[in-house]
């Protein structure tokens, strides 16, 4: 299988706490994006973050967000933005 090579990329992973999002986010961290994750759960997010930035060697950032809320999910891609 031929290697994915996603630096420079920033990519946003929804519901990224859950083991799926989490898991996929792993896979995205490991080909070098900037995975930016976002959830409900504030604890595993940032945790989750921390763990794929020391493992991989990239930045990986927690935003919680619940997307049923604009004004969360608004409040987000700005704060996204300003980093």
């Amino acid at each position: 299988m031929k290697a994915i090579n996603l630096k420079n990329k920033v990519i946003v992973v929804v519901g990224g706490t859950g083991d799926i999002g989490s898991k996929i986010a792993e896979i995205l961290a490991e080909a070098g994006s900037e995975t930016v994750i976002t959830d409900i759960n504030h604890e595993k997010g940032d945790s989750l973050a921390q763990d794929l930035t020391q493992r991989f060697k990239t930045t990986s950032a927690f935003y919680k967000c619940d997307l049923r809320s604009r004004k969360e999910v608004k409040n987000a891609v700005n704060e996204r933005r300003k980093n």
